[in-house]
């Protein structure tokens, strides 16, 4: 090859070169796990009667599928006139991880809602059938949720609905201000807030 034609290509090639090793070695390219939710494939809600030797007293399961669809989900069929110390726990079985973990880990950035409502789905409030309190708290003292106390005060005629919706603040949320001011019927806002678990147990009190 002639000279006078490789001296012609070296700067043709150098430019490649610089451009390759330039893509190569930016470190601002995207990772594919950027803003990954937790995989929750189950979630158990316990309810213990302090007054009782065995514990927990009832315990109702909730089973999702690996796109997050709900598959099953047990009754939680209480007493009235108990008083109940309640915990959570949320696993994802296709990885065999404990999400409850995960979320005591980064208890700052979650916060689960429980209310009782009239409807399996888009429901409305349901007073006077069992009293929620006593969250436990996250580092900055706000609401966590993983514990709870659950009374009972009245029987049911029929089957009311507990919803368990648990909320995860992105790295776009203003904390605490905005896990502080949220609500169980505020929407998802993409790198905000998104819903990690929305959901109803039936649930009945006699």
């Amino acid at each position: 090859m002639p000279t006078n034609f490789l001296s012609l290509l070296r700067p043709v090639l150098t430019v490649v070169l610089a451009i390759g090793l330039f893509t190569a070695c930016d470190s601002n390219e995207p990772s594919d796990n950027a803003g990954e939710q937790e995989v929750i494939s189950n979630v158990t809600l316990s309810f213990d009667d302090p007054a009782t030797t065995t514990a927990p007293d009832v315990t109702a399961e909730a089973v999702f599928g690996s796109g997050g669809d709900l598959q099953s989900v047990e009754p939680i069929p209480l007493t009235n006139g108990i008083s109940y110390d309640v915990s959570i726990e949320l696993r994802d079985r296709f990885n065999d991880e404990d999400i409850t973990a995960e979320i005591e880990e980064e208890d700052e950035e979650h916060r689960f809602f429980y209310r009782v409502e009239d409807a399996e789905s888009g429901g409305s409030p349901v007073n006077g059938i069992l009293d929620i309190s006593g969250l436990d708290a996250d580092a900055n003292g706000d609401d966590l949720g993983l514990t709870f106390a659950a009374e009972t005060l009245s029987a049911t005629s029929g089957t009311v609905y507990l919803r368990v919706k648990l909320r995860h603040y992105e790295e776009n949320a203003t904390l605490p201000e905005d896990k502080r001011n949220d609500t169980i019927e505020a929407p998802e806002e993409p790198e905000i807030v998104e819903n990690d678990v929305d959901f109803t147990y039936p649930l009945t009190v006699n």
